[in-house]
């Protein structure tokens, strides 16, 4: 989702990838195996001037993750509230492993809760969360607000409601809030939620100096809450035109966490993008050993085009088929990846189907990256009735983005100015 999987489009996700290690006791999981606190930690390592802690073992943090998984799953007969927990787990499993079954069951779980008590805040507020994080945003929105008139006190959600702002393309509105919670605190997670939305507003020197602030306040040991700060340091940098900056953060975060899916494919393009594509194709192929992701074989087929064209043309086949079954089953939270998908196809069919994605997914968020995806599908399916007046909207916003810089440069003859 966002561009990549759950990474930034996902509200709170942030937040969740640092609570996996930032919590000191892991308060209120069933059962924790100690079979796993003794797990081996990876060797530090040191790439582009950053140190490594010594960490624990990402795989071992994922194995009790699948167990607190189980052990919730079994509650919720006897417990209806074993629903927050387990939403929450689910959730944050997807975001590193990128699984459709977990959303898929998230959503089923935090929507049966809320039905079964539709007075009851925690059940409310809970099914708010999984519709963030799957791209319902209005929906989200809603539920908060009914919560709030309600009984819910507005300060127990305004870090919800600035993560909405933020994720829907409203940065300045989130600011506020995401300020306070960096003066009462400073924790990585608000520096990281903080910096993102500076980033958002093109206080992208602002955002670099928050993520290395986040970097600096870092005392978890845990592998997974440590590769998605960096992950996320590596995506404003991304998304600011740092593509070596970011190489280098991804780079880590895979030392930290190989298995993280979305690592793994930020760091293949970035290799691609700098001229390492065999690196990018091998690490993409230990993806998809992994986890068959029609993202993993989508960036693979684009890289083996001119090496493979029979596999190449097989993976592209294999990622449609993959898109189609994600957004068939949750529409709003993969629209953007999918129409990017298509648009590396090139055919008549593919281009409509890029163009209605992108239109799907611009309905959801208006945002500099929907723009700029939407634009980028009408041009390709040579549409400037549907382009033309997103143009002129991305144009007006004045953004210091690279994508939407290149963008308006490659449609400028596409709608001309009158007169």
């Amino acid at each position: 989702m966002g561009r990549h999987a759950v990474a930034w489009g996902a509200v709170g996700v942030v937040a969740a990838l640092l609570a996996i290690g930032c919590r000191s006791d892991q308060a209120g999981s069933p059962g924790r195996s100690p079979d796993h606190a003794g797990a081996p930690a990876p060797a530090p390592a040191r790439i582009g001037g950053l140190q490594l802690p010594r960490l624990d073992d990402a795989v071992a943090e994922l194995r009790v993750l699948d167990e607190e998984v189980v052990l919730w799953r079994g509650r919720l007969g006897r417990d209806p509230g074993a629903a927050g927990p387990l939403c929450e787990r689910l959730l944050r499993r997807a975001g590193v492993l990128g699984r459709l079954d977990d959303y898929v069951e998230a959503d089923r779980v935090a929507q049966a809760w809320a039905q079964a008590a539709p007075t009851l805040l925690p059940a409310q507020r809970n099914r708010a969360r999984v519709d963030a994080a799957l791209h319902r945003f209005a929906a989200a929105r809603a539920r908060l607000d009914a919560a709030i008139a309600g009984g819910l006190a507005a300060s127990e959600v305004a870090t919800e409601l600035a993560e909405l702002a933020l994720a829907t393309g409203q940065a300045e509105r989130a600011l506020p809030t995401l300020r306070r919670a960096v003066d009462l605190g400073g924790d990585p997670a608000a520096l990281v939620a903080l910096a993102r939305a500076l980033g958002e507003t093109g206080s992208i020197g602002d955002g670099k100096r928050l993520m290395a602030a986040a970097w600096r306040a870092v005392r978890t040991t845990s592998a997974l809450a440590v590769a998605g700060l960096l992950f996320q340091w590596g995506r404003l940098l991304e998304e600011a035109g740092d593509v070596s900056g970011a190489r280098d953060r991804y780079a880590l975060a895979a030392v930290a966490a190989p298995t993280h899916h979305d690592i793994s494919v930020h760091l293949a393009g970035v290799l691609a993008a700098t001229g390492e594509r065999d690196r990018a194709i091998t690490l993409l192929e230990a993806d998809l050993a992994r986890a068959d992701h029609p993202e993993t074989a989508s960036q693979l087929a684009l890289l083996l085009r001119g090496r493979d064209a029979a596999r190449a043309a097989a993976l592209a086949a294999r990622a449609s088929a993959g898109w189609d079954a994600r957004v068939g089953a949750l529409p709003e939270a993969f629209a953007d990846h999918a129409a990017r998908h298509y648009l590396t196809l090139g055919d008549p069919a593919s281009r409509a189907r890029a163009l209605a994605l992108a239109t799907r997914n611009h309905a959801v968020r208006v945002t500099v990256d929907s723009e700029v995806l939407l634009l980028e599908a009408a041009q390709v399916a040579d549409d400037p009735a549907v382009g033309c007046p997103v143009r002129a909207a991305l144009e007006a916003r004045a953004s210091t983005a690279p994508a939407a810089i290149a963008i308006l440069a490659r449609t400028a003859a596409f709608c001309p100015r009158d007169g």
